[in-house]
């Protein structure tokens, strides 16, 4: 693997499961709930929604349903997670492909295809 590559890891074991949660929570105080004036402003009601037992009970089932199954993934960089997301194709479809959450930690934004030479 090159130094500019990403590895993408599918999310599977329960302890997996806990550090993407995580990482969602610290994601969406961090990057989402600060900026949600580049959009729709956020109610207080879509702020508990997404940190909610439903919203994740919903997650869990888009992740567990048998066709147009959404993806919880790491992006690692020689084996250190540097980021997440969680998508879902839909084969039933045309295959389209909705990304649900993306998120490069901010320490390896602007960073990862960079090469040593700063290309």
């Amino acid at each position: 693997m090159e130094e500019r590559d990403l590895e993408i890891q599918i999310v599977n074991s329960e302890e997996e499961f806990k550090l993407f949660w995580n990482m969602y929570y610290e994601y969406m105080n961090r990057d989402v709930f600060p900026n949600d004036e580049l959009g729709l402003e956020l109610t207080e009601e879509d702020t508990k929604w997404f940190f909610s037992i439903e919203h994740k009970s919903h997650m869990y089932g888009l992740f567990s349903r048998d066709i147009d199954r959404a993806y919880p993934t790491f992006f690692l960089r020689n084996n250190k997670i540097v980021g997440f997301c969680s998508y879902c194709t839909y084969h039933s479809e045309d295959g389209k492909c909705f990304i649900v959450d993306y998120c490069i930690f901010p320490e390896f934004r602007n960073k990862i295809f960079q090469n040593s030479q700063g290309d």
